[in-house]
């Protein structure tokens, strides 16, 4: 769930682009999740994105024993997507190539922006 995969319609507001839901972990999910809606990005100050991450997990009422799990797995879910996009891309499927060609500088800066201040999001999430 990301933001930019959410659109309004006269319904209310649609989750789309499905295309990579499968089985997995409800921490991966939520790493995927608050990294996109919380804003943790390079370009924002680690203590805000800190304290939106706890506003996060505290609204989703993410239990204590799974917060530390969700710090250590905030960079590893970022690194997934980078991978993802670059794979697609040197595999010239669409749409990852044109992603990766857009985005693929973000993700990994993002990857590597969560797992230098992995420390800083699990004392957020204390």
């Amino acid at each position: 769930m990301a933001p930019w995969n959410l659109i309004r319609a006269d319904r209310g507001w649609v989750l789309i682009d499905w295309d990579a839901a499968a089985p997995g972990s409800r921490l991966w999910d939520l790493a995927y999740a608050a990294q996109s809606t919380a804003g943790l990005r390079p370009d924002r100050p680690v203590a805000e994105s800190a304290a939106r991450l706890r506003a996060f997990a505290d609204g989703y009422r993410l239990d204590e024993a799974s917060r530390p799990a969700l710090a250590a797995m905030l960079g590893r879910r970022a690194r997934a997507m980078y991978d993802l996009l670059r794979e697609g891309a040197e595999q010239q499927r669409e749409p990852w190539a044109r992603i990766w060609t857009e985005d693929g500088p973000y993700w990994l800066a993002t990857a590597e922006h969560l797992d230098a201040h992995t420390e800083a999001w699990e004392n957020a999430l204390r």
